[in-house]
Formats: structure tokens, C-alpha cells, sequence
């Protein structure tokens, strides 16, 4: 072979580009046996320290149903992974040898690391076959004890089913109070039951089994649920009823009261319905329909047109001016007997009310033509004059007020602003007078 090739365009010389590439493909050899053996080194230890810790959880000898099923869990998560630590397994011997095949020295540290790594995968087998034998063993014994946890409980919520239908939580005479007390004690019972119940479905899938529907747990939450709701209802129904008997009656809300009491007499009625006329529904149903029926007479008394004086009036009919004070309450209204008053609430209130629209209409009057301005244009006649301009809409206005207070004045309840309305009628038939006689100006 000759040194050199004339190409006509470039030489190369093969000797030098040998002596000059063998280094290079040395020194990547060399970078790869190193990532090979560090590679080596660390799947080597992952594995065997898996291996062990494995056989370890396989080893245990579990005494109680809990520690035999987590025992089981181990196992079956463990062969889910069996296939894919020998395919690991097998790599690593891979790697070992090709490591042996190019000559490279391996450390007695990492030869025996690779001998109980071999040690521990035969070891591992060994394991897992035994530990899967044992759970075999003794599944119809654990088994049969998660049937006999199964039936203690359906035991334990059916009675929990039975004393929510009787005892306090149907006392007819039991504070809302004392009931709700007990009823968190009932509610921790049912929640600690459904734990268990949840773990020993969770056991039954993990055997193999069908897991259990517990159709007692869900009865026994639905009457608790309804129990609860029943006396959480009575409960805040006797904290408003207190509130509203206690309030400043001026600031209640009428129409909110009258959507609360609807409300809570419909769910008192259906369980009512649903009790079979129980002396409990009833009491509660009762001390609602109380203020259902008292709801026409607070409309009355409640409107915006009752006024002080209204009251005074009220109260000296019921011979109660000397109880009469600027707070209203309900509470105290229902002490003083004034609520069963209903012909004369109906009559005070029906003067209130009519009083207080002759009010609102003049007050729309008087702001009426307050705003209201006269259009002055200058005249045809003389640049050096101004006559009014249009005015329909003004006499339209006041003949629309002219009848209004016409009306006003023939109202049984004129006497509150007699006085006023006769002197606005007085103005607005000036101010007639006074229009026809600028326009014919």
C-alpha cells in the first residue's frame, strides 16, 4: 500500500489518520465501560436492597385479620412487580457479562454485591412462593372472620336504626338542645361503624370476594339524617321565633317573616303527614301554624303607615297605655293579649293605611311643582316683551292635581291633612285664574 494517493484535489495519509483516530476511539471505549460499570454498580445495589426489603414484608407472620390483610396487600403488589425485578435482574447480568467479555476488572466490592444480588432473586422466589402458600392457608379462616366483623356491625346498625325511632329522639317534651347533644354521639358511632364497614369491603376486594353492600349503614344514615334535620329545624325555629319576639317589631322584615314561617310549616306539615300525627311532629307544627295564623294581623300592624300615634290609639283600646312604649315587640304584644284585638288592629291599621297615602299623594304634589318651570318665549308682538310659552303640560297637571286633591278631600281619612289639602286646592285654582289671564295677555 502506498503512503500516499494523488486524488487530484486532496491526500490522506492512512498511517497518520490511524495513529491519530485510535486514541479517540480508545478514550470512548474506555467512557463506556465506565458509564457501564457505574450503571453496574448502582442497579446492582437498587436491586438486591429491593430484593431484601421484599422478602422482609414476605417473611412477616401476620397474627389479626388487619395485619393479614395489609400482609396480602404486600404480596399481591409484590408479584404485580416480580416480572419486571427479573427483567431488571436480568440486565444487570447483562451488564456483568459484557463487563467480563471486555477484560474490565471488577472490584471484589461490586463481585460480591453481584453474588447477593443472584443469592437474593433465588431467595426472593423461595419467598414468594411460601408467603403465597401461607395466605392461601389461611384465607377461609380470615375470611370467615370478616364475616362474623360483618354481621357484628349490621348488628350494631340496626340498633342504632332502632334507638333513633324511640327515647329522647321522639320525645315530645325533649329540648331541641339536649337532642342535638345525643345526636353527635349517634353520629360518631355511625361514622366509626362506616369505617369499618369501608375497611372490611376494602378486605373482601383485596381476597378476592364480592364486597358486602351494607345496605343497614345506608338506614341507618337516613333515619339519622332525618332525625338531625328534624331537630336542627326545631332548633333554629325556637331561635327565631326568640328573635323575633325580642326585636324592635318597626325593623322587622314582614315579608321575610312570612317566607320563613311558609317555608318551615310545609316541611312541618310533611313530617307531620309522614309521622302518622305523632304528639313530636305536632308540637313543632303547631308552633308554626301559631304564627301562621298570627301573619295577617303583623302585615297590618307591620306596614310603614303605622305610625306613634297609631299605637297610642292601639294601646289605650286595649287598656294598655300605661305598658306603651316607642320599642314594639311581639313578644310583648302577645303578653298584653293586644294581638287577639283583631277587629280593632283591622280598623287602626285600615285608618293608618289610608292616612298615609293622603300623605304620599300630597308629598307628590309638592315635589311635583317644586321642579315644575314656566317656558318664557319673547312675544311677536314686541322684541322688548316675553309671554309664556306652552303650557299644556302645566295645565294638564293641574287639572290632574285638582282632581287628585278633590279626591283627597271627599277621603274619610282627610282630618291628618285637611288643613294642607284645602290650601293646595285653594293654590291650584289661583293658578288657574292666574294662566287664563296671561294667556289672554
Amino acid at each position: 500500500i502506498k503512503d500516499q494517493y494523488d486524488t487530484g484535489i486532496y491526500q490522506i495519509e492512512t498511517r497518520g489518520l490511524k495513529e491519530h483516530l485510535l486514541p479517540i476511539t480508545n478514550l470512548a471505549l474506555n467512557s463506556m465501560q465506565e458509564n457501564l460499570m457505574s450503571l453496574f454498580q448502582n442497579e446492582c445495589s437498587t436491586l438486591k436492597d429491593l430484593y431484601k426489603t421484599n422478602i422482609k414484608l414476605l417473611k412477616s407472620d401476620p397474627k389479626d385479620l388487619d395485619q393479614y390483610a395489609k400482609h396480602v396487600k404486600h404480596y399481591t403488589d409484590i408479584a404485580a412487580m416480580n416480572n419486571k425485578m427479573n427483567e431488571r435482574a436480568n440486565e444487570v447480568e447483562v451488564m456483568y457479562l459484557l463487563l467480563t467479555s471486555y477484560n474490565v476488572n471488577i472490584s471484589s466490592t461490586n463481585a460480591v454485591a453481584h453474588d447477593d444480588l443472584k443469592i437474593s432473586v433465588t431467595k426472593f422466589d423461595e419467598i414468594l412462593y411460601s408467603a403465597k402458600n401461607k395466605i392461601n392457608d389461611k384465607m377461609m379462616k380470615m375470611t370467615q372472620e370478616v364475616l362474623s366483623n360483618i354481621a357484628r356491625i349490621n348488628t350494631s346498625l340496626v340498633n342504632v336504626k332502632d334507638d333513633l325511632l324511640k327515647g329522647i329522639f321522639k320525645d315530645a317534651f325533649a329540648e331541641p338542645i339536649d337532642v342535638l347533644n345525643a345526636l353527635e354521639k349517634v353520629q360518631i358511632h355511625i361514622n366509626t361503624l362506616s369505617l369499618e364497614a369501608k375497611k372490611l369491603q376494602q378486605y373482601q376486594i383485596l381476597f378476592n370476594d364480592e364486597p358486602y353492600a351494607f345496605i343497614s349503614l345506608k338506614e341507618a344514615k337516613l333515619v339519622y339524617d332525618e332525625t338531625n334535620l328534624f331537630w336542627t329545624t326545631f332548633k333554629d325555629w325556637q331561635i327565631q321565633i326568640n328573635q323575633w319576639e325580642h326585636a324592635d317589631f318597626n325593623k322587622l322584615d314582614i315579608l321575610q317573616m312570612e317566607n320563613i314561617i311558609l317555608k318551615n310549616f310545609k316541611y312541618s306539615f310533611t313530617c307531620h303527614k309522614k309521622s302518622k300525627n305523632s304528639a313530636l311532629t305536632k308540637r313543632l307544627k303547631d308552633s308554626i301554624t301559631e304564627w301562621k295564623d298570627l301573619m295577617p294581623i303583623l302585615s297590618l300592624i307591620g306596614s310603614k303607615a303605622m305610625k306613634k300615634k297609631h299605637w297610642i290609639e292601639l294601646f289605650a283600646i286595649a287598656n294598655q297605655s300605661s305598658n306603651f312604649t316607642s320599642l314594639i315587640q311581639i313578644g310583648r304584644l302577645k303578653e298584653l293579649n293586644m294581638l287577639s284585638l283583631v277587629d280593632e288592629i283591622q280598623t287602626i291599621a285600615e285608618k293608618a293605611s289610608g292616612e298615609y297615602e293622603l300623605e304620599e299623594s300630597l308629598k307628590i304634589i309638592k315635589e311635583a311643582w317644586l321642579i315644575q318651570n314656566f317656558d318664557i318665549v319673547l312675544s311677536s308682538k314686541s322684541i322688548e316683551a316675553y309671554v309664556l310659552g306652552d303650557v299644556e303640560e302645566v295645565i294638564n297637571m293641574l287639572e290632574e292635581h285638582q282632581v287628585s286633591l278633590q279626591q283627597m278631600l271627599a277621603s274619610r281619612y282627610i282630618a291628618i291633612v285637611q288643613e294642607e289639602v284645602e290650601e293646595w286646592n285653594t293654590k291650584m285654582n289661583h293658578m288657574i285664574t292666574r294662566l287664563d289671564e296671561w294667556l289672554l295677555c
